[in-house]
């Protein structure tokens, strides 16, 4: 059954990300998110364009000063 598998990695690695973009919305940013959640901030970025693409749509809008949310994010 590699098919369900496959399936369970995937629901896996998508609810992880889900909670990440949690904490960011939570914290406004991505390093604060970060450390809340034990990793670098350049791993934090990763997972959110990961999490992104799989999605097809852009969910945050990053700034000097943060993150906001697009219309999508929302």
């Amino acid at each position: 059954m590699p098919d369900i598998e496959n399936l369970n990695a995937s629901f896996g690695r998508y609810s992880a990300d889900l909670w990440l973009f949690l904490m960011v919305v939570r914290h406004g940013q991505l390093s604060s998110a970060a450390t809340e959640a034990g990793l670098s901030q350049p791993r934090m970025s990763q997972r959110m364009r990961f999490l992104e693409e799989s999605l097809g749509r852009a969910l945050l809008e990053r700034g000097r000063r943060g993150i906001s949310l697009t219309p999508d994010g929302h």
